[in-house]
Order: structure tokens, then sequence, then C-alpha cells
């Protein structure tokens, strides 16, 4: 509906406008026509605070001099008022057209709302250059892995085992320590790193008792 314009009215411009719901506007006659000399004042007044700031140039370009504010009650065009924003959209809502009783009958027999279904049709798949940002993405091993094989004499299976203990350092080849020291064959320098972050307020918690 390029010809209607959703609003936000506040209670506040509701009164100066004196479109107040359920008390100016009813569920009879919902909706109003605002002289646009009006939402010109409201405009030089509050400047970009009023509610009609967002249609500002569709108030200068409207040829009439009263607008037509709508109740949009059930939220159909997604605010609580549109306005409409040609003359021609304002007389037919004002003086809807006619509808013969033979057009009438025909209505009830056709659903408002009919769902065609329409099977989705294959398309061929073309790169946009996706499959790259997740290949840069995508964690890769950088070390080659080591495999171990462990293996024992096939005469001590299943023999009995007696565990006891003994202290390292009197018996050899008993306990071997690996210390850390800086190798500088593997020293790299971090010149670029994604972190992803997260801004939130700061949260005390406070337990009190209190009648």
């Amino acid at each position: 509906h390029p010809e209607i314009y959703p609003l936000v009215l506040t209670t506040k411009t509701q009164e100066i406008f004196n479109c107040r719901i359920d008390e100016d506007i009813t569920d009879e006659q919902p909706y109003k026509l605002i002289n646009k000399e009006d939402i010109f004042e409201d405009l030089r007044n509050r400047a970009a605070v009023s509610d009609f700031h967002p249609v500002k140039k569709i108030v200068q370009e409207y040829p009439g001099n009263e607008l037509l504010l709508v109740y949009d009650k059930d939220f159909k065009y997604g605010l609580n008022f549109y306005l409409i924003g040609t003359e021609e959209g304002k007389e037919n809502y004002l003086n809807p057209p006619e509808v013969s009783e033979e057009q009438e009958e025909y209505k009830e027999y056709i659903p408002e709302d009919v769902y065609i279904y329409k099977p989705p049709v294959s398309k061929p798949w073309v790169s946009l250059g996706s499959e790259k940002e997740i290949e840069e993405e995508s964690v890769t091993e950088s070390t080659k892995q080591i495999t171990y094989m462990i293996s024992r004499k096939r005469s001590e299976f299943g023999v009995p085992i007696k565990f006891s203990d003994q202290n390292a350092s009197s018996v050899k080849d008993a306990y071997i320590e690996c210390t850390a020291y800086p190798d500088k064959n593997f020293t790299l320098k971090q010149l670029e790193k994604d972190v992803g972050m997260q801004v939130i307020p700061q949260i005390k918690d406070i337990s009190t008792q209190t009648k």
C-alpha cells in the first residue's frame, strides 16, 4: 500500500490532536481528519520528538489541507495508527465504492486467504566466496601426530602381578622427569588474534533480610 504510512502516536500526541483512543476515536469512527497546519505547528514545537517527524516529507507534499489519520486497532500495518498520503486514498476510505449484491454473495464463497503451494525448484549453486571464509576459519592440525605402540611378551599374559611401593630415587630407570624448557626453534610471535567479546553491565548481588 504505497499510500499508507504507519505511525506510532503517543498519549501526548493523541491529546494534542484530539485523537485519543476509545474517547475521540472509537470502533464506530476509527479515523480523524488532521489539519496540515496543525501538524506543521507540532513539528515546529517538538521538532524530531514529534510523532509526525517520520512522515514530515509526506505531509509537506500532500496536496490537500486535511490528512486522514486512521486508528489501526488490529495492527494491520504494524503500528497503532496510519496516515493516508493521497486525496484519492482518503476519498476511497471515507466513501468506499458500493458493492453489488452479486459481488457480496460471491465473496461469501471465496476464502479470504487462499494458500497456493508452490513446490521449490532446484537451482544451481553459485559461489559467493563463503567457502573461502569457512576454510580460513576452520581449525587444522599444524603439527605431525606421533604414534606409539606398546607391547608385552605373550608369556606374560595372565600372569599374577603383585604391586608394591618403592623409592623412585633408589631404583634405576623407575622415574623420568621431563622438565619444560624454552626451545628457540619453536618460538612464535603472534601478530593477530581473533577474540570474541561481549560487553555486559556490572552486576552486584546483595542478600538482605527485611520485613
